[in-house]
């Protein structure tokens, strides 16, 4: 058993001997306590804790003198030189890079035009590219062919921009072009008086029968003299004559049939089958249009007209004449190709 240490200085050994068989006191040290929730740090802990990193001035552009990626240089400068002299309000956003989506110069998009600026609700991120090809579409054909039906267009509903996924959203397609902030989705369009126009419900598929037209029945014919025939219904046989037209109900058949095709989301027609037919409670009220507002075949007109002038300016416009998925929207898009462009 260790020999107790002395507690006081009247206590301590005296001779060698006894001295030997004490052992020695160890002093105290100064070790670090770890940090809990009733003590503090020690200032020593605090002075060796690594320093947070720095902001990398290439990004948040910090540092004006600092080393630049040439290929976000370079989209600047194109940026610049296309959107300059444009009456485009915008603003520069730091580059874009998630994986394969992204752009290195996008803009969010404000307003197009002026006397009136059209504003983006809610504005758009957009490249551009785009942003140069939109504000030509509004003042070569958006802006004339509502002037030309006494209005203005003072808004368009923005129904999305950049957006990092696969076209329609699945897992199995390529990446969007809205991946890449190279599209712009369009679902209505505002005009001064208020009156909103929007695409769903308003586009013109063509002639829209409230029935299906059947080819008139033929005249009879000449060469043929059917009195030497005995009569029907005695057991031999005859010719039964048809004294009357057929009634509306004999079209149902043809008409639900129609029906199926317009709004089958999985085959497209060769014609341009409506997404609904037109029912009698459908067609467009009695009475004047208010003043600055558009009735529905100038809607109509409106709306076919700009999709065809889009058509030429645009790589790809799809609108609801391509597919289900784009039955409510107007998809413009700049995704250049070798030798064709879309436009349905």
């Amino acid at each position: 058993m260790p020999a107790e240490v002395p507690s006081t200085a009247a206590d301590a050994p005296t001779t060698p001997a006894e001295a030997s068989a004490i052992p020695a006191q160890v002093p105290a040290t100064t070790a670090e306590v770890p940090a809990t929730e009733d003590n503090d740090v020690p200032a020593a802990a605090e002075a060796t804790l690594a320093p947070p990193p720095l902001s990398n001035p290439v990004r948040d552009g910090s540092d004006p003198s600092a080393a630049k990626n040439p290929k976000i240089i370079a989209a600047l400068e194109q940026c610049t030189e296309l959107l300059d002299g444009l009456d485009l309000e915008y603003l520069h956003i730091k580059p874009i890079r998630r994986g394969a989506c992204g752009t290195y110069a996008p803009i969010k998009l404000k307003s197009i035009g002026k006397n009136p600026a059209v504003a983006v609700s809610p504005p758009a991120i957009v490249n551009c590219t785009v942003a140069a090809t939109l504000h030509k579409w509004f003042k070569t054909s958006v802006k004339p062919t509502a002037e030309a039906l006494g209005t203005q267009v003072v808004k368009i509903k923005n129904a999305a921009s950049y957006m990092c996924r696969n076209q329609y959203g699945r897992s199995d397609t390529k990446l969007s072009e809205h991946a890449r902030a190279n599209a712009l989705d369009i679902k209505a369009f505002v005009l001064a008086s208020g009156q909103t126009v929007p695409i769903l419900g308003n586009w013109p598929y063509g002639y829209r029968p409230k029935r299906p037209h059947l080819a008139d029945m033929p005249p009879p014919n000449p060469l043929r003299d059917h009195s030497s025939l005995p009569p029907a219904g005695n057991g031999t046989p005859g010719i039964k004559m048809l004294n009357k037209m057929p009634k509306d109900d004999q079209f149902s058949y043809e008409l639900e049939e129609l029906r199926k095709v317009a709004t089958n989301p999985f085959f497209k027609p060769l014609f341009a089958a409506p997404v609904e037919l037109i029912d009698p409670e459908d067609e467009e009220p009695e009475g004047p249009v208010p003043a600055g507002n558009l009735s529905r075949a100038e809607a109509k007109s409106f709306l076919k007209t700009i999709h065809g002038d889009a058509c030429k300016i645009f790589w790809t416009v799809l609108g609801p004449e391509a597919n289900a998925a784009h039955r409510d929207h107007f998809h413009l898009d700049m995704r250049k190709r070798r030798y064709v462009r879309i436009c349905q």
